[in-house]
């Protein structure tokens, strides 16, 4: 190749040299991909979101095994969501009450409200089945009264999504209440039992078909898809603490049943 020289006799470089060096040439790109999510056209995924920043942040869902920002509460039902330090699906914190719009309440926020709204309207009429009563009763003794609240729904929300009290229900147990896992296990079976009786209870119309339709229940609750496994979850927990009436159980088993009927 054939170097260039000037009027004093120096070598001078080819333009080419050094193209990519500093942009020495002046040429200018466009980052279309940071521009499209500036503009929120995409979400951002990164695995460095820490526990700290995820915590009741609802911009923050875990998403496809990885952390990312969502904008505008652009939620899926099965994100997660991590609040008051525990990680529950979208779907389970909304039918929790723990997600109103594009902010979130911790458990505790819910009694509290609860508790307020019972205030301002006077005590109300216990409808409660005895049973649920009962359990309340012997889980108010062994919790404390100030922190049972807390705690149902701590364990509801691990017995809704994964069928029993998990690791972090045992955590919450020992660090918030100083509970032994053993002593957590008794009050699950005795939870368990309390939420039969009552969703047998509800299933019998008088019509005599009332074991027929809870082996239905208990066949979906173990063979169903993740959503019929949940709701029936759900209706268990509700019924034995005293959340889940007659008509609701009702209405509950016809939406369960009707993709079924011949």
């Amino acid at each position: 190749m054939t170097n260039a020289i000037d009027a004093a006799g120096n070598v001078v470089p080819h333009a080419s040299d050094n193209l990519t060096e500093d942009n020495q040439m002046g040429f200018s790109y466009r980052d279309i991909t940071a521009e499209e999510r500036a503009k929120g056209h995409f979400s951002t995924a990164t695995t460095y979101i820490d526990d700290a920043e995820a915590n009741n942040n609802p911009s923050v869902v875990t998403r496809d095994g990885s952390r990312q920002h969502v904008p505008n509460g652009d939620y899926q039902p099965s994100d997660l969501l991590m609040i008051d330090g525990m990680e529950v699906t979208y779907e389970m914190a909304t039918s929790l009450g723990l997600v109103k719009g594009d902010t979130f309440s911790t458990p505790e926020d819910v009694f509290r409200a609860g508790a307020e709204n019972q205030d301002d309207h006077g005590e109300p009429e216990d409808t409660r089945p005895e049973a649920a009563r009962l359990l309340s009763d012997q889980l108010q003794l062994a919790l404390g009264a100030d922190a049972a609240p807390a705690a149902l729904e701590t364990f509801g929300m691990d017995i809704v999504e994964n069928g029993e009290i998990g690791e972090a229900g045992f955590q919450f147990a020992a660090d918030k209440l100083g509970m032994p896992e053993k002593a957590v296990r008794e009050i699950y079976s005795d939870m368990q039992e309390t939420g039969s009786q009552i969703m047998s209870d509800f299933m019998e119309t008088g019509d005599g078909f009332g074991a027929n339709r809870m082996a239905f229940l208990v066949e979906k609750a173990e063979s169903g898809n993740q959503k019929e496994q949940a709701i029936i979850r759900n209706l268990w927990f509700m019924a034995a603490t005293g959340k889940l009436s007659r008509t609701d159980a009702a209405e509950a088993f016809d939406y369960l049943y009707k993709p079924y009927e011949a």
